[in-house]
């Protein structure tokens, strides 16, 4: 039988001033890879796109895309001359530009639909983004990650839902677009403890490295 072409836009959102960090959070070492905290994440999606694309099934292509805005002179050199970076020039304003920003490149590549990723969320590999893009491509609905008991990114959203982004406002991000949906019974849910691990102070930094 004929499958649709389908293609997954990835966001990964790194363009967050990083205030409670005071410093490019992004670009410090990991000790699990010796790499920056964004290179890190880059790293694994970036697996993850060549695996797909490669090995995978030949109608899904995979893109790649990271939001840039706070420290991007610095964090931009720290990734591969190669990397696709777009840059939000209102990240200033909060996780929802980043949203947005991620959202509106998506339409433009006439996507199948967009997966929304954080760089700082640091105990992901690139099994579990597997793990969630074989959840969307079965259930063909917007899918999340569940840790916290609630949903959370990384989280994959159709076209056709992009335009619920245009609800969001300042700091907040995907949360209430993926609360709307469990709502209305148009959410499958990923159990994904490991993502509730993400990095947004020093002492939290020292915390991962201890783990």
């Amino acid at each position: 039988m004929y499958q649709q072409h389908k293609k997954l836009i990835i966001a990964l959102l790194a363009a967050g001033g990083s205030r409670r960090f005071k410093g490019a959070k992004l670009a410090a070492t990991l000790p699990t890879s010796q790499n920056a905290m964004i290179l890190d994440s880059y790293a694994k999606l970036k697996q993850l796109t060549q695996r797909v694309n490669i090995e995978g099934d030949t109608n899904l292509e995979l893109e790649l895309v990271v939001i840039l805005g706070g420290h991007q002179a610095i964090l931009q050199p720290l990734l591969p001359d190669t990397a696709h970076c777009v840059v939000n020039s209102q990240w200033a304003l909060g996780l929802s530009t980043s949203v947005k920003c991620a959202a509106h490149y998506a339409k433009r590549q006439q996507a199948s639909g967009l997966m929304l990723t954080l760089a700082d969320q640091v105990a992901i590999n690139s099994e579990d983004y597997l793990q969630l893009i074989t959840l969307w491509l079965q259930v063909k609905q917007t899918v999340a990650s569940e840790y916290l008991n609630a949903p959370g990114v990384p989280a994959i959203f159709n076209h056709d839902d992009l335009a619920d982004f245009s609800m969001l406002h300042g700091d907040r991000g995907a949360k209430p677009v993926l609360m709307k949906h469990k709502a209305q019974n148009r959410l499958d849910l990923l159990p994904l403890d490991c993502a509730a691990w993400d990095i947004d102070t020093r002492d939290e930094l020292e915390r991962w490295k201890q783990e």
